[in-house]
């Protein structure tokens, strides 16, 4: 008959590989998140340029109708950077949970431990 214990050592390395796999998507998340961010502000200095060339020079077209899509990148991705810190966050919640359940089957091993010696 199988031990309580040897349950829970299943059931824990099974919550450890959700873990794992929670902690690389986590690990994902953040390296796109700084590629966006970096990315953003690249965006943001050349819309800050070309707003000031636009505002204090002749009126170009293009220049405006540029302007324009650099605003509208810019909106995107903080957009995908929001989405992803709401991910990141969920992950993270997530993470905590398992957590919380791996360190319950522990504890229940403990003592199914400490019954059996009574």
């Amino acid at each position: 008959m199988p031990d309580e214990g040897d349950s829970n050592d299943a059931a824990a390395d099974a919550l450890k590989g959700e873990l794992e796999s929670l902690m690389k998507q986590i690990e994902e998340h953040e390296t796109k998140t700084n590629e966006y961010q970096e990315r953003l502000e690249s965006l943001k200095t050349e819309a800050s340029m070309l707003n000031d060339k636009v505002a204090h020079g002749p009126k170009d077209m293009s220049e405006l109708d540029k302007l324009h899509e650099l605003w509208d990148s810019i909106k995107e991705l903080e957009s995908e950077v929001q989405g992803l810190n709401q991910e990141e966050d969920r992950l993270s919640k997530e993470m905590e949970r398992i957590n919380e359940e791996i360190q319950t089957l522990f504890k229940e091993k403990e003592e199914s431990k400490e019954s059996k010696k009574d």
